[in-house]
C-alpha cells in the first residue's frame, strides 16, 4: 500500500488525503443534522400536545361543574378524533363515573407522551377541582418530511464539498503544482546542459522561501565550485611549486602523481615513474610497516637513507606519510612528501656542540653569580659592622673621655692628701665627681653593650640561616637598631609600627637581610641628598598562619616600565656608581625560595615605592637552609 501510494502523483496524493477526511466530515454532519431535527421535531409536537391538553381542560371545565353529561361527551368524542391523540381518560370526582369516557391506553412507545391535566372550576376566589384529564400523544415526526430535509441537506453538502475540492484542487495546482514544476524544469536543463538557471517565485510564502532557498543553494553551490575549481588550480600550481618532492601512491604503492621536484630528486622524467611502483624508483626506502601505522593515522616522519639506484648517494632523506580516504572514509592511498635534510644533519652536529658550549658558559655564569650574590651579603655584613662601629664609638669615646677626667682628678685628690692639705669640701667635690663618672660611664657602657648585643644577634643570623623560633618585633627592631646609625648625618628617618606577639618559626637571618636590603636601596635610590626622606616598616598577622610585612617610602619611586625588571640580577639604575643589581634579586629569592612567601611593589614615579612581604608564620623546608 505505501509503495503503490508513493508512485501516485502529487495531486493524487493530495486527493487521497484530503477526500476521505471531507466524506467522513460530511457524513458525520448529516448524521448529526438528522438526530437534531428529530429531537427538534419531537420537541415541537411535546410542545403542541401540552397546549392542546391545556384547552382540553378548560373546554371541560363548565359542562363538569353543571354535570352536563352529553356536553362532555361531544367534547371527549371531538379531542379523541384529533390527529395525533392515541388515548383519552377522564377521572370525575363529582358523582358516579358515568361521564367516564375511556379508551384503551396500554401503549410502551418511546415516541408516546402521556400528558395529565387536572380539571379546575374557580369562582369567588375558591377553586375545586373536578377531575383529571389523562391525553397519550403520538411524538413520531413525520418521515416523508424529515427525509426531505435530510435529502436537501445532503445534497447542499455534497455541492459544497465538491466546490471545495475542485477549488483546492485547482488552487493546489497553481500555488503549489506549477512552481514545482518550474523548479524541476531548470534541474532538466541543469542535468543536460550543465547550465544554471534560476526561477523566481516571488511569493513569502513558505514555497516562495523554499524557492529562494532552492536559488540561494544553487548560487552558492556555483560559487563553491568556481572555488573548487581556483583551489585545485591553485593547488596543482602550488605543487608544482613546492621545492620539496611530493609523490602520490596507491593502496598497491604504485606511483600515481608527482610534482617536478621528485623526477629532479630520482633524476628520471614524470611519464616513466607513473603506475611505477615506488620500491623500483627508490629502492631502499621501506614504506610497508610505515603506511600499514598511518592507515589509522595522520601523519608519521621516519629518517632514511637513499642508496645507490636511487641517484641520491649519501644524502640523508625524511619523508612524511599521510593517507588518503575516499568520500566514504576508505583509505585510498598515500601522499609522501621527501625533504633533504643532509644540511640539517650537519647544522645539528654543530648545534648540539654550541648548546653544549654555552650550557658550560651559563653553568661558569652561575657559578659567578652565585659569587656575586655571596659576596653582596659580605657586603651587606659589612656595611652593618661599619655602621655598629661608628655608633659605638660615641660610647665607648665618651667612655674614655670621663674616665680620663676620673684618673686626673684621682691623682690631684691623692697629691693633696699626701700633702697633708685635704679638706673636707675637697673630700665631697671628689666623691660628686665620681659618681657622676660613674653614672656617666654607666651609661655609655650600657648603650654599647645593647649595640654589641644587637650586633651580635643580627650578624650571627645573617651569617648562620638557622631556623629558630623567634618574636617578629624584636628581631626587627634589632634588625632596624643597626641600621640606623647609616642616618645619623642625613636629613631621614625611620620608623616602625609592628603589632606585638607575634611569634615565627623561620629563618630571622634572611629576614634581616631582606629588611636591610629594603633600607639600603631607599636610601641609595629613593631619596636626594637635599630632601627629608622618611622610611616606614609596617608588620601584622592576616591570619593564623601568614603574616604580612611593608617597607615603604616617600621617595621618588620606580617608574611603571621598571617593576618587571627591578628583581632581575645585575638589574640597577646606579651601574658604574656602586650599584650591583644584586639586592633586590637576593631579596625576592629569600623571600620566595627561603621564607616560602611573595613579594609585591607598588610603585609609581614621584609617588614612593611599598615593598609588600607576605611570609607563612612557619616557614617550609627550604634547600638552601639545609644542612
Amino acid at each position: 500500500m505505501q509503495q503503490w501510494f508513493s508512485k501516485r502523483s502529487l495531486r493524487g496524493k493530495f486527493l487521497l488525503i484530503t477526500i476521505p477526511p471531507m466524506l467522513l466530515i460530511t457524513s458525520l454532519f448529516v448524521l448529526v443534522f438528522a438526530l437534531t431535527t428529530v429531537s427538534e421535531s419531537k420537541r415541537l409536537l411535546k410542545d403542541e400536545a401540552d397546549r392542546f391538553l391545556t384547552r382540553s381542560t378548560q373546554l371541560l371545565e363548565r359542562p363538569l361543574w353543571y354535570l352536563e353529561s352529553s356536553s362532555v361527551k361531544a367534547i371527549l368524542d371531538t379531542i379523541s378524533r384529533e390527529e395525533r391523540v392515541i388515548c383519552i381518560r377522564l377521572e370525575s370526582v363529582l358523582g358516579p363515573n358515568e361521564f367516564d369516557f375511556n379508551n384503551e391506553c396500554q401503549t410502551d412507545h418511546e415516541d408516546v407522551y402521556e400528558g395529565k391535566r387536572s380539571i379546575v372550576h374557580e369562582a369567588d376566589l375558591e377553586s375545586d377541582t373536578l377531575g383529571e384529564l389523562e391525553i397519550h400523544f403520538d411524538l413520531s415526526p413525520d418521515q416523508e418530511e424529515l427525509n426531505s430535509n435530510i435529502l436537501t441537506q445532503l445534497m447542499l453538502l455534497c455541492l459544497l464539498s465538491g466546490t471545495l475540492i475542485i477549488m483546492i484542487f485547482i488552487g493546489f495546482g497553481v500555488t503549489i503544482i506549477k512552481p514545482i514544476r518550474r523548479v524541476m524544469d531548470t534541474i532538466e536543463v541543469f542535468e543536460k546542459t550543465g547550465q544554471r538557471e534560476y526561477f523566481n517565485w516571488k511569493t513569502e510564502d513558505e514555497l516562495g522561501h523554499f524557492i529562494q532557498a532552492y536559488n540561494s543553494i544553487q548560487r552558492l553551490q556555483e560559487k563553491f565550485e568556481k572555488n573548487l575549481q581556483d583551489q585545485l588550480s591553485f593547488q596543482r600550481t602550488l605543487l608544482n611549486g613546492i621545492p620539496s618532492p611530493i609523490v602520490y601512491i596507491d593502496r598497491q604503492h604504485n606511483i600515481v602523481d608527482c610534482n617536478p621536484s621528485f623526477s629532479d630528486l630520482v633524476h628520471i622524467e614524470k611519464l616513466q615513474v607513473l603506475n611505477q611502483p615506488l620500491s623500483d624508483i627508490i629502492k631502499d626506502l621501506h614504506l610497508h610497516s610505515e603506511l600499514k601505522e598511518t592507515q589509522h593515522r595522520e601523519e608519521l616522519t621516519v629518517d632514511s637513507h637513499l642508496g645507490q639506484n636511487s641517484g641520491t648517494i649519501g644524502m640523508t632523506l625524511m619523508y612524511s606519510t599521510a593517507p588518503l580516504f575516499d568520500s566514504q572514509g576508505n583509505p585510498q592511498g598515500h601522499v609522501i612528501v621527501l625533504q633533504d635534510i643532509s644540511e640539517r644533519k650537519r647544522s645539528e652536529a654543530k648545534i648540539q656542540e654550541a648548546r653544549e658550549r654555552a650550557e658550560k658558559a651559563l653553568s661558569d655564569l652561575e657559578l659567578a653569580q652565585d659569587t656575586l650574590v655571596q659576596t653582596e651579603k659580605l657586603a651587606s655584613l659589612g656595611r652593618l659592622v661599619a655602621g655598629v662601629a661608628h655608633e659605638i664609638n660615641t660610647p665607648i669615646g665618651s667612655s674614655v673621655t670621663v674616665s680620663s677626667a676620673l684618673l686626673d682628678r684621682a691623682k690631684h685628690f691623692r697629691a693633696e692628701f699626701e700633702s697633708g692639705q685635704l679638706k673636707k669640701s675637697s673630700l665631697i667635690v671628689f666623691i660628686e665627681g665620681v659618681e657622676e663618672a660613674a653614672s656617666l660611664l654607666n651609661s655609655s657602657l650600657t648603650s654599647a653593650v645593647h649595640l654589641v648585643q644587637n650586633f651580635k644577634q643580627v650578624a650571627a643570623d645573617q651569617t648562620s640561616s638557622q631556623r629558630r623560633t623567634f618574636d617578629l618585633k624584636t628581631v626587627l627592631e634589632e634588625v632596624i637598631s643597626t641600621l640606623v646609625p647609616r642616618l645619623k648625618h642625613t636629613r631621614h628617618s625611620i620608623n616602625i609600627d609592628i603589632a606585638t606577639g607575634i611569634s615565627l618559626d623561620s629563618y630571622p637571618g634572611p629576614l634581616g637581610q631582606v629588611i636591610t636590603n629594603f633600607f639600603t636601596n631607599a636610601v641609595n635610590h629613593a631619596f636626594t641628598d637635599d630632601n627629608a626622606g622618611t622610611m616606614l616598616i609596617n608588620a601584622q598577622s592576616l591570619s593564623d598562619d601568614m603574616v604580612e610585612i611593608i617597607f615603604e617610602d616617600n621617595g621618588k619611586g620606580i617608574p611603571e616600565e621598571l617593576h618587571k625588571k627591578v628583581f632581575d640580577p645585575f638589574f640597577t639604575t646606579k651601574m658604574g656608581e656602586g650599584g650591583t643589581g644584586l639586592g633586590l634579586n637576593l631579596v625576592h629569592n629569600i623571600t620566595v625560595q627561603i621564607l616560602g612567601g611573595t613579594l609585591t611593589l607598588e610603585s609609581n614615579a614621584s609617588h614612593g615605592t611599598k615593598f609588600i612581604v607576605r611570609i607563612p608564620k612557619v616557614a617550609p623546608v627550604s634547600d638552601e637552609t639545609q644542612g
